[in-house]
């Protein structure tokens, strides 16, 4: 009784978090502003967009690696829409997805990141740029 209440609650909380345990996990959406803080790294000092969020999933075994990476692009001036684990086909590289019209952003966060940039896949949220770490 007691682990079917748990893994109920388990299924439920990853609702609520926005992750599926499809291949490709989406999220739900959410609208936020940001504002950048300025930064001495030329990389760093262009302004993310004020109505694109970002869904940072790990795409490895190393616990904690997308709340990390999530903490240090919050810093930047990103809004972390959500973060999770990456549960589509195994990532090689840390890549931005961008949905139509985000590329220019994609490219700004993937330079901040030293990270590549790919269109959205299937199931991937339509909203946000979806950032899958692999570091």
């Amino acid at each position: 009784m007691i682990v079917v209440t748990i893994g109920g609650l388990g299924v439920v909380g990853l609702k609520l978090m926005g992750l599926h345990s499809s291949p490709a996990s989406a999220s739900p959406t959410t609208s936020a502003t940001s504002t950048a803080s300025p930064t001495s790294d030329p990389t760093q000092s262009v302004a993310p967009t004020s109505d694109l969020t970002v869904v940072v999933l790990n795409g490895t075994q190393t616990p904690g690696l997308a709340r990390t990476t999530a903490d240090a692009i919050s810093h930047d001036g990103w809004v972390i829409q959500t973060v999770g684990n990456w549960t589509g086909v195994a990532a090689t590289a840390s890549t931005v997805y961008y949905p139509d019209g985000f590329k220019d952003q994609a490219q700004k966060l993937a330079d901040q990141q030293k990270a590549g940039i790919a269109p959205l896949q299937s199931g991937m949220n339509s909203t946000s740029l979806t950032f899958v770490v692999v570091k």
